[in-house]
């Protein structure tokens, strides 16, 4: 009798586990898309490295208000996926007479207008160092529109040959490079980028380090793109 009463204990404490585990492993949050976006109440986030990120508190694209309309994106390379600022972005509703609403990118590329006229309305956007792009679609008042963009650099890009690095460090060209080279910050042997780049920092480190020769100076050195 207490050997049954016992294997009845177990079973259930076993079944018990596994319903458990079962709902341990439902409640498991599975990494968000990238560059997926939601509100939270009036907060923006945007999906990073797999995680949910507040981007903005009480963002205008969470908070739609009867007849007020909000656009806003984020503005990125199509080439390294980086955020391009100082973007101009024009906005206009093309059945009405009027001028264009026009902002600019900040440092994470983002903008936003408020108060465009709903309806058919374009979206343009220009830089000097990217190819303009231009996107018409429909405004309603009782819905925020998002519009994240990717610019075509205006130039190709200098092939990273051109740098003469041993070992790259981050390649975001055309916007900038960071990379070792067998070189001197000063000098005889003073590591000059190509064209169209300046030198922006410049650290030694071991000689004959990362892929130099044995007998090489070693510099780190980052080069940035002349605007």
């Amino acid at each position: 009798m207490i050997d049954r009463t016992k294997k009845i204990g177990l079973g259930l404490l076993l079944a018990f586990g596994a319903i458990l585990i079962a709902l341990g492993i439902k409640n498991i949050k599975k990494p968000c898309r990238e560059g997926a976006y939601k509100c939270v109440g009036t907060d923006f986030y945007t999906c990073v490295n797999g995680k949910w990120m507040l981007t903005e508190e009480d963002s205008p694209y969470c908070v739609p208000l009867p007849g007020i309309t909000f656009i806003s994106g984020t503005v990125r390379s199509a080439l390294s996926n980086q955020p391009i600022s100082g973007v101009e972005v024009a906005a206009k509703n093309t059945t009405v007479p009027g001028v264009e609403q026009i902002t600019l990118t900040d440092e994470n590329g983002y903008y936003k207008f408020v108060g465009i006229l709903p309806g058919l309305i374009y979206i343009r956007f220009s830089h000097p160092d990217y190819l303009p792009r231009r996107i018409d679609t429909t405004l309603t008042a009782e819905t925020p529109l998002r519009v994240d963009v990717k610019l075509e650099p205006k130039y190709p890009p200098i092939p990273v040959s051109e740098f003469h690095f041993t070992e790259i460090v981050e390649n975001h060209l055309p916007e900038y490079i960071i990379g070792w080279a067998e070189a001197t910050c000063s000098g005889y042997y003073n590591y000059v980028p190509p064209t169209g780049y300046s030198r922006v920092s410049c650290e030694y480190g071991d000689m004959g380090s990362h892929s130099g020769c044995p007998s090489c100076f070693m510099v780190l050195v980052r080069c940035d793109k002349i605007s």
